[in-house]
């Protein structure tokens, strides 16, 4: 009888359960206002996933670590100390859907010229946090946005009356995956 062949060293990898990345969060007002755009759109479109928590609303700028080490809060605050930006204004003027799978399919906000100074900052942000490293920077590839929920259909690229708050910090952020948790572990204002 043949012996049973082994992949010793190619056991699957296990899920990542935890994830920590650098954001900026909505403020109360624009919440709402984005909460009323995501069920708008998908009663609109038909879709069938539900709208993300008003609390989990946010735009990545910058993946850290797939956990949280002793040092990660006194690490990103030392680079983000040397980091100067005044606070800007964001709008969001488009939604659409982004590639997903099939069943998941995010359904995000998107924008133009109301996202240069979100573009800007995470361009300063991204290498300094490469350079100490913490995360890596994915370049000028990143496309800003902020998943309203996550659907079965695919939404063509639309235009909105434009939701815009002003950035005045941005927060090291731990998410439990699959938890829907997010805990923030530090904010820090902009300034300059």
């Amino acid at each position: 009888m043949p012996e049973q062949l082994s992949f010793a060293g190619f056991e699957a990898s296990p899920l990542p359960t935890e994830s920590v990345f650098v954001a900026i969060l909505p403020d109360e007002e624009a919440s709402v206002r984005i909460a009323q755009i995501a069920r708008r759109v998908r009663d609109k479109h038909k879709l069938t996933g539900r709208p993300l928590a008003v609390w989990r609303f946010h735009v990545s700028l910058h993946y850290v670590a797939s956990h949280v080490s002793a040092n990660v809060v006194v690490e990103a605050s030392d680079v983000v100390s040397t980091i100067e930006m005044p606070p800007f204004r964001v709008a969001f003027d488009r939604v659409k859907s982004l590639r997903g799978n099939r069943r998941d399919r995010p359904l995000v906000l998107a924008g133009g010229d109301g996202l240069v100074g979100l573009v800007q900052f995470q361009h300063k942000l991204g290498p300094a946090m490469e350079r100490a490293g913490l995360g890596r920077w994915i370049g000028p590839s990143w496309l800003p946005h902020l998943t309203l929920l996550y659907g079965s259909r695919e939404v063509e690229e639309q235009a909105i009356e434009p939701v815009s708050w002003t950035v005045r910090e941005f927060a090291l952020v731990h998410s439990l995956l699959g938890r829907n948790r997010y805990i923030p572990l530090a904010r820090w204002p902009l300034r300059g």
